[in-house]
């Protein structure tokens, strides 16, 4: 697991965060795809918190981060996570909405 060091996971960009995510959420029983998942939560939240809007994500990393979060809402990082993305796609969605 030396590629999910917090220091490794800051260095990738959120389509490849999105990405990497997608590879630990199958198969949800294995130990190391749970902390997997639970260390990138971790670097989304953390990136939420220097920008609330996360606004480098697009709509379908967004999505992507929902869906595979969601296999694991008994993990508290991913609960959190699930709705600070969804929150975001809101946002996203209202912002490009105002537009038209």
């Amino acid at each position: 697991m030396g590629l999910l060091r917090n220091e490794r996971l800051s260095d990738l960009a959120q389509h490849e965060l999105a990405n990497l995510v997608n590879s630990f959420s199958n198969p949800p029983e294995v130990a190391a795809c749970r902390k997997g998942t639970v260390a990138i939560a971790e670097e989304v939240l953390r990136r939420a918190d220097r920008d609330t809007r996360l606004p480098e994500f697009t709509y379908q990393d967004l999505t992507s981060l929902v869906n595979d979060f969601s296999r694991r809402p008994d993990e508290a990082s991913c609960h959190r996570a699930i709705a600070n993305s969804a929150r975001n796609y809101k946002v996203k969605s209202s912002n490009r909405d105002s537009y038209k």
